[in-house]
């Protein structure tokens, strides 16, 4: 079966099975309960089969993982930053799986897996996408969270000329920059800390702990959600 994205189309991974090129307009597809005209976007293309092997390696590793009874386990959505969690933290990155894009699956995966704790690591922008609900970072493209951030300097007690500032910023970085030389800096992360921790429950759980980290390799750590520190003990290499 394929489907195509439609105004009403629910755009999520879980759906979409493949998108291919073409303009020519299909009648009768059967869309989450729905017949529909569909009209095929140009110049897309979504293969299942890469999708599903990705899904399939991170599956294959969080069982792994929980076969072996270790259950307290790492994520992250990239290699940026395993030096800095190897050197700076401590930490043990052979209880780290690399999640790629799909955060919200992964959590699903892992509390289906029987895993008991997660910890999240990401780069600032990665996790200001998580504050604004974004748990799976391929469907959002256009998303940087740079808006995530300007509201949270805003809640922070910043002023609309510094949210605005954020706005223009390229890179959470630079986010960094402006803020360190005022007093929002950690106020601001911290709101951002609070979001990210009720969508990451929100979607675990009650029965899988989830706490998440935001670090920069030019700034170090920058926030962590309430119960980070408690998990960051379980993954610490001990001389």
């Amino acid at each position: 079966m394929q489907v195509a994205v439609c105004d009403f189309f629910p755009y999520n991974s879980q759906e979409i099975l493949s998108v291919k090129t073409g303009t020519e307009e299909q009648s009768g597809w059967i869309l989450n309960g729905f017949k529909a005209v569909v009209s095929w976007p140009e110049d897309v293309v979504m293969e299942k089969s890469v999708q599903e092997e990705e899904l399939d390696r991170i599956r294959t590793k969080l069982s792994g993982y929980s076969a072996q009874g270790q259950r307290d386990l790492m994520i992250t959505p990239g290699s940026y930053g395993e030096g800095f969690l190897a050197d700076k933290l401590n930490l043990n990155l052979e209880d780290l799986i690399r999640c790629g894009d799909y955060i919200g699956e992964t959590i699903d995966m892992a509390r289906e897996c029987g895993i008991t704790s997660l910890l999240l690591t990401g780069a600032l922008g990665t996790i200001a996408m998580l504050g604004d609900g974004i748990l799976n970072t391929h469907l959002r493209q256009e998303a940087d969270g740079m808006e995530t951030l300007a509201d949270c300097v805003l809640l922070a007690g910043g002023d609309a000329d510094l949210s605005r500032g954020i706005l223009h910023c390229n890179t959470a970085d630079d986010v960094v920059e402006i803020l360190w030389v005022t007093a929002f800096l950690h106020p601001a992360v911290e709101q951002l800390m609070r979001r990210v921790d009720r969508v990451l429950k929100s979607r675990a759980g009650a029965q899988m702990k989830i706490e998440a980290l935001a670090f920069s390799n030019r700034y170090g750590v920058l926030g962590k959600t309430p119960g980070a520190e408690m998990l960051l003990m379980l993954h610490r290499k001990w001389m």
